[in-house]
Formats: structure tokens, C-alpha cells, sequence
């Protein structure tokens, strides 16, 4: 029997791994390593770059930061997931929006794994913020990358970097 599910979870990590691997590019391979979040509860899996960690803040709610959750100078991911209850991330998005409207928030377009994704950009709080928004499977997902605020230099291109690297592997239907 513990041979039965060592093999098995043998060949999950393989097949993951090999997944990883399989959209990588010369190029690709000299970035930073990638580390990879399955979150079976919320039916989602994402990379993220190498001297991260995750910390699961509520049955929804995952954090994707350096240290832990009082770190307020490193880039930081919460990534909430919610019912969407009939709402589109587009209506998600209005919504905030209107919330907001004394404010300059940058809006764009984004795919993410096949989905529709709106971004807000400059969304003003505690740090400036980027949110992204998708909904996918009766759920909304809901993106929030600190800082978004480019005067920071180099703590902002390694939030672009964290970016950059979820939004292109994010995957809503991981392996079963």
C-alpha cells in the first residue's frame, strides 16, 4: 500500500515537474528559479520566484511574500478566492472602480489561462497596488501585487518580476 501511493506521488511530482519544464526557453532557464503553489482547495496552481514563501492567512486567502506577513518592505502577493456569485471580473472591476473614483487607477486587459483578467493599477491604500481580477469556474479571484508604486526602483521590478511570473502560469485546472 505505501508502495502504491510513493509510485503515485512519484510520478505527480514528475509530470509537474516536466510541466514546468516543458514551456521553458534557453532564455527562460537563466532567469530566477521558479517554485510552484498548489492550492487543491481553491483548484489552482501558479509558480512563483525562488526566495519566496506562502502563508495561508484564511481558508481562502494566500499570501505569496519574503519572511513573513508583518514584511512591509519586500513585494507581496494575497491572492483571495471568492464565489462569484454571477459577477465577471469586468463587474468586479466597475465596482472597485466606483469606490475609487477620486482616484487615477490605470486599467488594462490581460489574459489569464484562457480567462479574461482585468488589471487596476495605482490603487491607492496603505501601498500603492496593482489588483488583478479573474473569474473562472463560478469563482472570482482576486490578485492584489504590493508595491505597485514605480518610484521604488528595485523593489518594484521584483514585484514586476512576481508579476509577471503568476499572471503567465497561472493555471485554474491543475492536474486532477
Amino acid at each position: 500500500m505505501y508502495r502504491k501511493h510513493f509510485i503515485r506521488n512519484l510520478i505527480f511530482l514528475l509530470v509537474v515537474a516536466s510541466l514546468a519544464l516543458a514551456g521553458c526557453t534557453s532564455a527562460q532557464a537563466s532567469e530566477a528559479a521558479k517554485r510552484l503553489l498548489i492550492n487543491t482547495h481553491s483548484n489552482y496552481t501558479v509558480q512563483y520566484p525562488e526566495g519566496y514563501d506562502v502563508a495561508i492567512y484564511s481558508p481562502d486567502g494566500v499570501a505569496i511574500l519574503v519572511g513573513s506577513l508583518l514584511n512591509a518592505s519586500d513585494p507581496r502577493l494575497d491572492i483571495q478566492v471568492s464565489p462569484a456569485e454571477g459577477r465577471t471580473a469586468e463587474q468586479e472591476a466597475d465596482r472597485l472602480a466606483s469606490e475609487m473614483q477620486s482616484f487615477e487607477i490605470e486599467r488594462s486587459a490581460l489574459t489569464i489561462d484562457g480567462e479574461p483578467a482585468v488589471v487596476l493599477d495605482q490603487v491607492p491604500g496603505q501601498e500603492i497596488t496593482r489588483i488583478v481580477l479573474v473569474a473562472h469556474a463560478g469563482r472570482l479571484y482576486t490578485l492584489r501585487f504590493i508595491p505597485a508604486d514605480t518610484n521604488l526602483g528595485e523593489v518594484f521590478e521584483k514585484m514586476e518580476q512576481l508579476y509577471q511570473t503568476v499572471t503567465g502560469s497561472l493555471d485554474f485546472d491543475p492536474m486532477p
